[in-house]
Order: C-alpha cells, then sequence, then structure tokens
C-alpha cells in the first residue's frame, strides 16, 4: 500500500488520524471491488449491489441517464422517504444523473475534467459554511474530486497529493466543528436528542500511476471512517479502538469490510430499511453497545433481508439452507454430499480432535480431488490474476514481436559493417532493449527512466553540445522532441548504414510519398498525446518501419511481399506497440492525463476521441505506416486496391476471430471466479479493438485515404502525361 493512503503515515489527513487516535473515530479499510471506476462504486455504496462492466462504459458519458437508479432500492431513496427527509448534495455531478429526483439541493462539478484540481474542490467547499451551517438539512453528501485528478496526473507521489489531502483534512475539521456546536445546541435543548454521524469514505484507490478500474489491492482498498461528536460520550468505543481479533485481516493496521456493508450498516444506525438488493453485511463494530438486543436487531434484520433475497434469486437453495444432506442426490450431487460430509467432519474434528476423523475427512477431500481433475486442469489454464497476466503480456510481446523483427533485420547486414561501428550498433540496441524492457516491466518508474532512456543517445554528434538543462527542455517541448526523434532517425541509419541492402532500389511512387508524409505529420501530434516518456519508442518504432520498408523494397524483385503477410507483420507491430507504451488490459491502464490537451472544457465526444487516440496512439501510429507500406510499389489503381483489401481483409479477419472466440469463453465461463477482473475487461478492450481501431480507424478511415491518394496519384501523373504530350488538334 502507498504511503500516502489517506490514512497512511505520511498523508496529510492530521486532524482525521487525531480523532482516530482519541478514540473518537472508527477506521477502517473498505474493499471495493472491479471495475474501481466512480459510477459502479457509487451504486455499490447506495445499493449494496456489484455493478457490471456496462457501467465502466457509460462512466465517461456524461449525459447518459441510462444508468439511473429510479428503479434501484437505494439508502438514499430509503432515508429520504423516513419522514421525508432533506437531502443535498455538492460535488461529483454523477450523483445527479443517479437520482434525478431526490435532492433538495444540488450543485454538480464535471468530473472528467482531470486538468482541474482547485475550483473543482472549491465549488464544494464553499458550501460548507454557507449551507452546512443552515442546520435546514437531514443529510448532506460532498463529493470531492481534486484527490482522484491529482491521481491521474501525477500519481500518488505527485507533489500536489500531500497538499489536496491538507485541504480535504481541513475542509472535514471545519464539518466536524459545525456539527459539534449544532449537536451541543440540540443536545441542550432536547437531552433526548439524536446526533450526527459523519461518514468519510472514497469511491475507489488508485494504482501506482495513479490510474483506477483494475483490481490491485491500491484500486480496491479505500479509506473508511466513522466520526462523530457524540463518540466522545461512549467510552465502549475508546476500548474497543485498536483491538482487532488476529484472524481479522487488516490493511494499513485498519479492519477490512467490504464496501457494500456500508448499506446495512447505515440501515441498522439510522433505523431505515435495508435496501432489498443488498449484499452486504452489517459492520457490528459499530453497534458495540451495552444493548445487545440491538445488535441481535441489526443482525437479524440483515439476515432476514440476505434471505428474502437469495430465496427470489434461487428458490430451490433454501431446502439446503434448511437440511443440507437431506436433498442430495447420489448420483447428480455427489461431490456436493462428499463436501458437506467432510465439512461435517472437519466440525468434529474440532471438537474432539482425533486422528480418526482426520484421516476420514482427508479421504473424502482425496476422492473429491480424484474425481475433479479437470477442475483443476481448468484451474491451471485460467488461475492467473489479472495483475500477473497485465504484468506478463507486454514483455511478451516487446521481445517476441516488435524487437524480434528488428534485431533479424539488423542481424543480417550488421556483417556490412566496421567492427568499430558494429559494437557501436551492438552496444546500443542491448541498452536499449534492456532499458525500454525495464520500463515495460515496472522495475523503475517511468518518470526516472525517461532521463537515463535519453541519455544513451548523448554519444550522437546531434546532441553532444547540449547540457542537460537544454536537453530537458528538448525533449519536453513537444515540437522540439519531435524534430529530435527525425533527425536522430536520420543520424543513426546514416551512421549505421543499416538500409543498405542494395546499391539500387527503385524510388517510391507518389502514394507512398503521401502516406509516408501523412505518417511524418501525425507523428508529432500522436507522440504529444501519448506523452513526451513514449518519444525514444517513436524513434523505434520509426527506425523499425524504415528497416522494414527497405526490407520490403530487397524483396520486391524476388520475392514480393504478399499482401496478407504484410497485414500479419503490421497486425503484430499494432499490438506489440500498445503494450509497448505500457498498457494493458486492465482498466486501470487508461490513462485520461493526455486526453485533455488543448481542451479548455469537457465534451463527451472531444474527450471520448482524444482518450482514445492517446490511448492507441502508438497502434494508430503503425496503422498510418501500414498504409504507407501497403502502396510503396509501382502498380496501376486496380492492383493497388486489390493489395489494399487483401491487407485489410486479413485484418478482419483476426479481430473477428479474436472477438468470437472471447464472445464465447465469457459465455461459457460467466460463472467463474475471475470474469469480472479478467474477463470482462478483455472483452471490454477487444470491442474497442474492433470498433475503434479496426472497424472505424482501419477500415473506414483507412480505405478512404488510400483510395484518395491513389486518385490524387492518378490524376497527378495524368497531368505530367498531359504536359509532355500537349493536344496539338486544333
Amino acid at each position: 500500500m502507498n504511503r500516502r493512503m489517506p490514512l497512511g503515515e505520511q498523508s496529510g489527513f492530521s486532524f482525521v488520524k487525531s480523532q482516530i487516535e482519541d478514540g473518537t473515530a472508527i477506521p477502517f479499510t473498505a474493499k471495493a471491488t472491479a471495475p474501481t471506476v466512480t459510477m459502479p462504486r457509487i451504486k455499490a455504496l447506495t445499493t449494496g449491489t456489484i455493478p457490471s462492466f456496462l457501467d465502466a462504459i457509460l462512466n465517461i458519458a456524461e449525459s447518459d441517464t441510462s444508468s439511473s437508479l429510479d428503479f434501484y432500492d437505494n439508502w438514499v431513496y430509503q432515508l429520504k422517504m423516513l419522514g421525508n427527509k432533506t437531502v443535498h448534495f455538492y460535488g461529483d455531478d454523477t450523483w445527479i444523473r443517479l437520482f434525478p429526483e431526490l435532492f433538495d439541493k444540488a450543485d454538480g462539478t464535471t468530473s472528467f475534467y482531470v486538468s482541474d484540481t482547485i475550483q473543482v474542490d472549491l465549488n464544494v467547499t464553499r458550501h460548507i459554511q454557507s449551507d452546512i451551517s443552515n442546520n435546514d438539512w437531514d443529510i448532506t453528501i460532498l463529493h470531492y474530486l481534486g484527490l482522484d485528478h491529482v491521481g491521474h496526473l501525477g500519481g500518488p507521489e505527485s507533489p500536489l497529493m500531500l497538499p489536496k489531502q491538507k485541504e480535504m483534512d481541513e475542509a472535514i475539521e471545519s464539518i466536524y466543528e459545525i456539527i459539534s456546536t449544532q449537536d451541543a445546541e440540540s443536545l441542550a435543548n432536547d437531552p433526548k436528542a439524536k446526533g450526527t454521524l459523519i461518514v468519510i469514505c472514497g469511491d475507489h484507490g488508485m494504482n501506482e500511476k495513479g490510474n483506477h478500474g483494475g483490481s490491485s489491492i491500491g484500486e480496491t482498498s479505500t479509506a473508511l471512517v466513522f466520526l462523530s461528536p457524540r463518540f466522545k460520550s461512549r467510552p465502549v468505543l475508546e476500548k474497543f479502538k485498536h483491538v482487532i481479533p488476529e484472524q481479522r485481516p487488516t490493511v494499513m493496521s485498519y479492519p477490512v469490510v467490504n464496501q457494500i456493508d456500508i448499506v446495512p450498516t447505515l440501515a441498522s444506525l439510522l433505523s431505515f430499511p435495508i435496501p432489498k438488493n443488498n449484499l452486504g453485511k452489517v459492520i457490528i463494530d459499530l453497534l458495540k453497545t451495552e444493548d445487545e438486543a440491538t445488535v441481535l436487531r441489526a443482525l437479524y434484520l440483515n439476515a432476514f433481508q440476505l434471505g428474502q433475497l437469495i430465496g427470489k434469486m434461487s428458490p430451490a437453495i433454501n431446502k439446503y439452507v434448511i437440511d443440507p444432506l437431506s436433498y442430495v442426490d447420489d448420483d447428480s450431487d455427489a461431490c456436493g454430499k462428499m463436501y458437506a460430509r467432510a465439512v461435517m467432519l472437519h466440525k468434529q474434528y474440532l471438537s474432539t480432535k482425533t486422528y480418526e476423523y482426520a484421516d476420514e475427512s482427508l479421504k473424502a477431500y482425496n476422492k473429491v480431488c480424484r474425481e475433479r481433475k479437470s477442475s483443476a486442469v481448468l484451474r491451471l489454464a485460467t488461475g492467473w490474476n489479472s495483475q500477473e497476466v497485465s504484468a506478463m503480456m507486454p514483455h511478451w510481446h516487446l521481445v517476441a514481436l516488435s524487437l524480434g523483427t528488428t534485431a533479424a533485420v539488423a542481424i543480417n547486414n550488421v556483417a556490412k559493417l566496421g567492427k568499430r561501428q558494429a559494437v557501436d550498433v551492438y552496444g546500443t540496441a542491448t541498452y536499449k532493449i534492456r532499458s525500454v524492457c525495464s520500463v515495460v516491466e515496472g522495475n523503475v518508474d517511468v518518470k526516472n527512466t525517461v532521463p537515463k532512456i535519453y541519455n544513451t543517445l548523448l554519444s550522437m554528434e546531434l546532441i553532444k553540445t547540449l547540457n542537460q538543462v537544454q536537453l530537458g527542455k528538448l525533449i519536453y517541448n513537444y515540437s522540439g522532441a519531435s524534430l529530435f526523434v527525425l533527425y536522430a532517425l536520420h543520424y543513426v541509419i546514416k551512421r549505421s548504414k543499416l538500409m543498405s541492402f542494395e546499391e539500387e532500389r527503385p524510388s517510391d511512387n507518389e502514394n507512398s510519398k503521401l502516406l509516408q508524409a501523412l505518417l511524418y505529420s501525425v507523428t508529432p501530434l500522436l507522440i504529444l498525446l501519448s506523452g513526451t516518456h513514449n518519444a525514444a519508442l517513436f524513434l523505434v518504432f520509426l527506425l523499425q518501419y524504415h528497416l522494414l520498408k527497405s526490407w520490403k523494397s530487397y524483396l520486391q524483385d524476388k520475392s514480393p511481399l504478399p499482401s496478407w503477410l504484410l497485414g500479419v507483420i503490421m497486425l503484430c507491430y499494432c499490438h506489440a506497440s500498445f503494450f509497448m507504451t505500457g498498457h494493458s488490459n486492465s482498466i486501470a491502464s487508461v490513462d485520461l492525463s493526455n486526453a485533455y490537451v488543448g481542451v479548455e472544457g469537457y465534451n463527451v465526444i472531444v474527450i471520448g476521441v482524444l482518450t482514445f487516440i492517446s490511448n492507441w496512439s502508438a497502434s494508430l501510429w503503425w496503422a498510418v505506416a501500414g498504409w504507407s507500406l501497403v502502396t510503396d510499389s509501382h502498380e496501376p489503381i486496380v492492383e493497388m486496391s486489390n493489395k489494399w483489401f487483401s491487407f485489410i481483409i486479413t485484418q478482419s479477419s483476426f479481430f473477428s476471430i479474436a472477438l468470437s472466440s472471447l464472445s464465447i469463453s465469457v459465455t461459457v465461463l460467466r460463472e467463474h471466479l475471475f470474469i469480472w477482473t479478467v474477463f470482462s475487461p478483455k472483452y471490454l478492450y477487444q470491442v474497442a479493438w474492433n470498433c475503434l481501431f479496426h472497424c472505424i480507424s482501419q477500415v473506414f478511415l483507412g480505405t478512404f485515404i488510400i483510395l484518395f491518394s491513389c486518385n490524387s496519384s492518378t490524376n497527378q501523373e495524368r497531368d505530367e502525361i498531359e504536359m509532355i504530350n500537349p493536344n496539338t488538334e486544333e
């Protein structure tokens, strides 16, 4: 866990931590479930249910209303209907979309303009003194966005993180002081008056890069604190503070509860009905009173609600709850019967501790294992968690696809170099491969690795005279970085002479020149949207592109490269580059920090397009490179069209097979343990690959550009012929 977590050692929540130490606040670590993005988490926090991954898609659509909770039972509705309570809300406008008719006062802020870390919170804080002080409310919900935005921009170690946490701590302290005064006045007027409860909770955490959406411990662990001025008059809470059973899991020394447990807990504390679809359980730590009947009643109501829910979802399961062994069929439910038998033997073993029962229990389990070898094989095949898959995928693609192709071409031509040049090429290539692998595998921070990557280029005569300050300005200046990449590529190619496949090669036709100019034009834009730390990778991409182009020209006279094979190669490059830039099949790897370049406000279409381009920038670069490689030979427009359609049909076949296979797998394994953490994120990514990348970018846009370039080239050639052979007819 990160030490900057709200309840961590170096967090800025000094007031909250002081209340915890004094025993006047009860802390927990609330575990969220994937997808760890705002809208699904709010649904879980208010309904007690586990949301679907469709909510992760709808999360980005600010104007979407299909995700409203009008037809879902939730504690906001139950509490408002309890005596017609007054509910106020200030903050993330996602709440207003989910509960459009429930708030008496509301002031929403746009949640996806992540570049704003100041005003987005000031718009919420200004309501503390003006609205909370009025005491004309029963429930007030404040949803701050600044911490999340700071995380997206700079990660948990951002220099803005600690000041932002201190700002949030001051806001909590202000609310606490106002409520303390109000509760004291109420208690003076009515000795039986109830106090006010403050619940401090995060909807999700963040990973080491500041993103979220996956299921890592940093993304699923959120702070949960129950705070009230009236806790000072309950010494039983002080006795209970920090006394945690040894068997109970903890994070940051605080007991772990499920995030959905907040729903039945609030229902028990505030005496309103538990939402009927709730799956959480009451946090009995908050019910440590001398009245045991209160605790038993809360547990009974929670158990009754869960029993009603289970009975409606699966009526047949009720018989197993009453008598687990009486309804078990010998043929169809043999495994269940053996399991129930093993559980019974374990209970007997715990009470008698005899070796005889232990042996019988072990034999029962062994029998189950022998008869279920296929399940064990399936577990081995699908048992990796999403973090292991995400960590290994970039390494495989990087070594096997991208660097493998470059190394093969370079080794084939290194014999033409002098000894000193060969040593230089091998040394530089080895260092670059190791550096990029370190970045992809996450062994070092990207921000600390960027200077190291650029330091390998200091041996070039182009930048020998630059000092570190000048080099930094060059790197972080977008236009300068783009020119640097192009000039460095030219220097490397000229120095190593790796492009000398043949002494004479046919020159590119007009189609290829036009598309190559397009490639060079979009490179600075893609570097800008991808992030300057990926500029060195685009240098590698350009080098690979020219090597591949020269190799294709070299084979032109001997054995031309088939279009379908070129389509497969480009497909590999597109996927490899996607993982090389730090992305994976986890929603947490979706980077929003570069989606607001040049944008002054939030627009769902513009931000959606920029988000796609910034995350698929490397793949889009190779897509444009593929267009240039398809049209780099002198052929009639008909033949060129046939080559293009062969190229695109090959890729369409792959994407169709991939999506179909994945759809079947998701359907068959819909009850699998990892369906929400591994399969669903991968399925969403595959849909994005098929629809956004392939259909829109490759098929429609690519076909339009290819046909346009072919027609432009044909018209230009016709004009040149007319200039050479003018019409002499009178």
